[in-house]
């Protein structure tokens, strides 16, 4: 599973435009959090759960963080993203993402 939470901060002095997260509408830090839940991956031979985290300022994508973080996983191992991984198919196959739904088209 992956994903990615945002922690308000406050306004910085300066380079605020970096910070400024419009989905949010604030100034955030971003951290990536990556876990395998099905204790598959056994980097951490006590507890077989990974956890890596990646922290960037507010403005940068999700899977912008992703692809910098350059994680590389097995390829059967599963990952879960959210809406915010779109693309993430093209660098690990195994990856499961919601379907952005079709525009409904109104007919006059």
């Amino acid at each position: 599973m992956v994903d990615v939470s945002e922690q308000e901060i406050e306004r910085p002095q300066k380079k605020q435009k970096s910070c400024y997260s419009g989905k949010q509408g604030y100034h955030t830090l971003k951290s990536q959090v990556v876990a395998d839940l099905a204790q598959r991956a056994r980097c951490d031979q006590k507890s077989g759960q990974v956890i890596c985290v990646r922290c960037e300022k507010g403005r940068v994508h999700d899977f912008r963080l992703w692809k910098e973080s350059k994680i590389r996983l097995n390829k059967e191992i599963e990952i879960l993203g959210d809406k915010g991984y779109q693309g993430i198919q093209k660098l690990h196959q195994n990856s499961q993402i919601p379907h952005k739904k079709k525009e409904k088209r109104k007919t006059k």
